[in-house]
């Protein structure tokens, strides 16, 4: 009986976890250099499904009381991979540095290059 009781309070605390978690990354990203925000909040989303479907498993005897509020929160919405948080700042942040030329002490030639390579001009 311990184990179980056990299991449903880290099932119930990864569930937690999980939903602050997807919140999080939704709006500030996450710190994965090789995948984009949404692979990581699909496989966030994922755990959610997983970690409920388990949930429900253990207390199948009829002790759905016991299941906790993150439970019954709706399911996070299917996000596109693709899908970058924060892209409006990050956007932002890069128009202040190609427009800044002090920003990184470069030589013209240098910002020439950057000013054509975001404008999609090409360098000449």
């Amino acid at each position: 009986m311990d184990k179980l009781l056990e299991e449903h309070k880290y099932l119930c605390d990864e569930l937690e976890n999980s939903y602050n978690k997807y919140k999080d990354v939704y709006e500030n990203g996450c710190d994965d250099l090789f995948w984009s925000d949404g692979v990581y909040l699909y496989l966030l989303r994922k755990s959610i499904i997983v970690l409920k479907q388990k949930l429900k498993y253990l207390l199948s005897d009829g002790n759905y009381h016991l299941l906790p509020n993150e439970y019954y929160l709706p399911l996070p919405k299917p996000i596109p991979l693709e899908f970058m948080a924060m892209t409006r700042y990050i956007f932002s942040q890069r128009t202040f540095v190609l427009s800044n030329k002090d920003f990184f002490n470069l030589p013209e030639k240098y910002l020439d290059f950057m000013r054509c390579c975001r404008d999609g001009n090409g360098f000449r």
